[in-house]
């Protein structure tokens, strides 16, 4: 069994990440004293790794992520989604993910279904990736290298284990904050490369998603600039 994530950028500034599988507070991020070596080296592998190229830099949501479910009525993802959501919300301040109800008020889909009703509805340009993966995101981001929008799928036509899906509604949302790489590194890590039912985030996890929303961390640096930040911690 295997997963992989793949990154594009292009003139249209979108990200893509592929997950394949075979068989509340409102004070900003600040550091903790002390991350340790393992901690910084995990975060620019996951955050501006150069997995596919050169040139990576960091991005991430700088706005309210406002998320919008449709597809399939699973209560089961329903209940995992606002746990997550809960998680996440302490960790990534000062911006906040909220659900809301309108796809009017929205900025990011969430799909469960099929990959053909997801890019049919949501996303088509991710049609060619879509077909061949059991979750998917997209993002797009302003030349500033914020995030602005976005989708995520997981394909729940095909895919029928409950804790499977946990996972991928979880490494899948996870990653559409700018934590786009996978790693070897951590087996029990959301964003470990192979095959993986991880459901909870590992304290490591978590290290890495408050370092990116720390003010410290800006989109648009490069693996030089946060080089420079992550030595001063």
């Amino acid at each position: 069994m295997n997963k992989f994530l793949y990154t594009l950028y292009s003139h249209k500034l979108v990200i893509i990440g592929l997950c394949s599988i075979i068989a509340l507070g409102t004070s900003s991020t600040t550091f903790a004293q002390g991350y340790s070596s393992a901690v910084k080296s995990y975060f620019k592998e996951i955050a501006v790794g150069s997995e596919f190229g050169k040139g990576r830099k960091i991005v991430k949501w700088t706005k309210d992520m406002k998320i919008f479910v449709m597809g399939e009525k699973i209560p089961a993802l329903e209940t995992e989604l606002n746990k997550i959501i809960g998680e996440l919300n302490q960790l990534i301040r000062p911006v906040r993910m909220q659900r809301v109800f309108s796809k009017a008020q929205a900025n990011f889909f969430i799909f469960f279904g099929s990959s053909n009703d997801y890019t049919n509805k949501i996303e088509p340009n991710a049609r060619k990736y879509a077909n061949r993966n059991l979750a998917l995101f997209y993002v797009y981001f302003t030349p500033q290298n914020s995030i602005d929008k976005g989708s995520m799928y997981v394909n729940t036509s095909l895919m029928k284990a409950p804790d499977t899906r946990k996972h991928l509604l979880r490494e899948e949302l996870t990653q559409a904050l700018g934590l786009m790489n996978d790693s070897h590194k951590y087996t029990e890590s959301i964003f470990y490369q192979k095959f993986s039912r991880a459901t909870q985030y590992t304290s490591i996890d978590k290290k890495l998603i408050q370092i990116l929303y720390s003010n410290k961390i800006r989109p648009g640096m490069s693996k030089t600039q946060v080089e420079q930040i992550l030595a001063t911690l």
